[in-house]
Formats: structure tokens, sequence, C-alpha cells
């Protein structure tokens, strides 16, 4: 019923909100919500707090990009937030530091030490 299912994603909120993250629906997805495991394929826009664009697969020279949850190849806020989302969802999804590159950064994408990363999600595909 929707009931469970509004129930469901109240404690995925809950449980993201426990981790500092927090997310915004801009489009609804259908289907069931993403698990552990699951082959995921993405469109993903990351900012910095002060709106530089640090990636984009919809940049001229990238493209989508699939990776499997669980497995830690994307930061632990990217994979949470995306742990929350349906196909054909689009989210923001906003990481604290410690949910993102922490103190280290990421120098290559020009993301500092202790940065806030804003991320905007499109699933557009998942598998086993």
């Amino acid at each position: 019923s929707s009931r469970k299912a509004g129930k469901s994603e109240r404690e995925n909120d809950q449980a993201l909100c426990g981790m500092g993250i927090k997310k915004k629906v801009l489009k609804e997805g259908s289907g069931d919500t993403i698990e552990r495991e699951q082959f995921v394929r993405v469109h993903c826009t990351g900012l910095l707090d002060n709106g530089t664009k640090f990636w984009s697969t919809r940049d001229p020279d990238q493209d989508s990009f699939e990776f499997q949850t669980g497995k830690q190849q994307v930061v632990r806020g990217f994979e949470e937030g995306v742990l929350t989302m349906k196909p054909g969802e689009v989210a923001e999804i906003t990481c604290p530091p410690e949910m993102g590159y922490a103190g280290r950064g990421f120098h290559a994408w020009g993301i500092p030490a202790h940065a806030t990363l804003n991320f905007t999600i499109e699933v557009l595909s998942v598998r086993n």
C-alpha cells in the first residue's frame, strides 16, 4: 500500500538525516527503491557550496556512469543518497564533509578539504 511506501521513505529520510545527508526530490521515480549490490546508472552534477561545479556527466565530453552499490565505488554520501532513490528519480543530495572526501579533499577535481558536496542525481537504470 502507499501508506507502507510512505513510511519507508520517511525512514530513509530519517536515516540520511542521522548521517547529516540532506535529500530533496526534484522528480519522483517509480518501482522499487535501489538496494545494495545492484548496478545503478546515473547522470550527476556535483557542486561545491559556493556554486563551483566540480563534475558533471552532462558536460559535452562526459557520459552517464554505472556503479555497483555496496562496493565503495563512490563517496559514502552519494551512495547512501542513491540507496533511497528509485528508477527515474531526480534528487538533490547534500553530503557533509565526513560523507564526502572529509579532510583529504579531492584536489584533482578542485574539491578542498572539509567541503560539503551538493549532487543532483538522476537514476537512469538499475540492474542486479
